[in-house]
């Protein structure tokens, strides 16, 4: 079992649960662990998000891999979704990015990449980790060198330059880049394809990163699409999310998945005849997709589980409520840019509104709380899973009820929808509150 490696690589708050020493080991694992699939001069492509943190973990990092016999290419700031292109682009044999994502600019992060930009399975996790705990015996005496990658964005902004069907000539567009890694990219590419483009919180500035804005703080990019634009993006730290607005109102992954979803089916281009969603899912977003004879296939959350569904029944089209959307037929990951821009394209190429797109999705009502938790299994908590099983009673087979321990942070999710709010209001607060009482 994993211990270091959560849903999304390993996150912890800097220079606390997560400090440059850990980086290095972990460089230094990383470097032997390929040395070990036959690599025999390794190299890494690295990337980070804007966070204060993020210089010191990235040469922490590097030192170790460096010190294993592994070449860096470091590419300074860019999006995980980015990284992911351009490990295949540059021949890498994988990528690290330094990044907490969605959290708050205190945390940080390292996720890695195989050398097709896929992030990294349970088993490599699990492999990694045994050998930090080894302390990575080295099998080089060489060192490997750093290159400076400075100029990666550019090949990466023309790829997915080239992925919009359409240009968004005349359309205004409003960004929120959330001070994060979309900074870099994001607004280049909207403009290459002649949008009309507002960027805010769009500065390499990592100690606001996530802070009252970008896609952890949806409600910002829709303001401005009431007073600046009328449609617009929001994107978290790394990028990988994507939050759709228009005039004032929010669209989430599960609304933007169901509208690519339809639009696919309709020119024949959606593969498998399914998409792949999580349990986080909502089930409005199941009962519209089947009146379209598209099934949902439900992954445990985190986007590389959503992908294994995909590669595995042969998918082209999945992603997560948070906002990462993939589309398997352009990338490996959640890519929030390639979201907007396909996004953007569509509303263009329709002569609809997203709110005409998403007229035949009508969600059921969710609740959900999110509370200090610990390693235990809530449902092990005899309390916990009494008020679990009540509450699938009370909702019966028009509601669902998830409860999981977060992958990046140390909380349990808490969550509960179904056809009367009322009901699912209640639930979910039952569950909480036994929680709450035997933490």
């Amino acid at each position: 079992m994993k211990k270091l490696f959560g849903t999304d690589g390993v996150r912890g708050v800097a220079n606390a649960s997560l400090t440059c020493e850990t980086a290095c080991e972990l460089g230094k694992a990383l470097g032997v662990y390929l040395l070990t699939r036959g690599f025999l001069k390794p190299t890494v492509f690295l990337a980070r998000d804007t966070r204060v943190s993020g210089a010191a973990l990235a040469a922490a990092l590097s030192a170790g891999l460096l010190s294993a016999g592994t070449d860096v290419l470091d590419a300074g700031v860019l999006p995980t979704p980015a990284a992911a292109y351009l490990v295949p682009y540059y021949a890498a044999h994988a990528a690290a990015v330094i990044s907490a994502s969605h959290n708050p600019p205190e945390y940080n992060g390292i996720k890695l990449l195989d050398s097709a930009g896929k992030k990294f399975s349970d088993t490599d996790e699990e492999r990694i980790e045994v050998l930090m705990s080894e302390r990575s015996r080295l099998l080089t005496r060489e060192f490997g060198r750093p290159y400076n990658f400075s100029d990666a964005a550019i090949p990466y902004c023309e790829y997915i330059a080239h992925c919009a069907p359409y240009r968004l000539d005349g359309m205004r567009i409003v960004l929120d880049c959330g001070w994060g890694a979309a900074y870099a990219v994001a607004p280049r590419v909207f403009k290459e394809l002649g949008a009309e483009v507002t960027a805010i919180n769009a500065k390499d500035n990592g100690s606001l990163i996530n802070s009252g804005c970008g896609a952890a703080c949806p409600e910002a990019v829709g303001r401005y699409s009431l007073e600046l634009a009328p449609l617009g993006f929001a994107f978290d730290g790394d990028a990988d999310r994507c939050i759709a607005a228009e005039n004032g109102k929010l669209y989430d992954g599960d609304k933007l998945l169901y509208i690519h979803a339809e639009e696919m089916k309709r020119r024949g281009a959606l593969k498998g005849g399914a998409v792949a969603g999580t349990v986080m899912s909502n089930l409005g977003l199941e009962k519209a997709l089947a009146k379209s004879k598209i099934e949902l296939r439900r992954a445990d959350v985190g986007d590389k589980y959503v992908l294994e569904i995909m590669e595995k029944e042969g998918l082209n089209l999945g992603g997560e409520s948070s906002g990462h959307i993939i589309f398997r037929n352009e990338a490996s990951t959640g890519d929030g840019t390639l979201t907007a821009v396909k996004t953007a394209c569509l509303v263009k190429k329709s002569g609809k509104s997203l709110a005409d797109l998403c007229a035949s999705l009508v969600e059921y009502p969710i609740k959900m709380y999110n509370i200090e938790w610990d390693e235990r299994d809530p449902l092990q908590v005899p309390a916990i899973a009494a008020a679990y099983e009540a509450g699938k009673r009370t909702l019966g087979d028009a509601g669902r009820i998830v409860l999981r321990r977060s992958g990046t942070e140390p909380k349990l999710r808490i969550m509960a929808q179904g056809a009367d709010a009322l009901a699912v209001a209640e639930v979910a607060m039952s569950i909480k509150d036994a929680a709450e009482r035997i933490k």
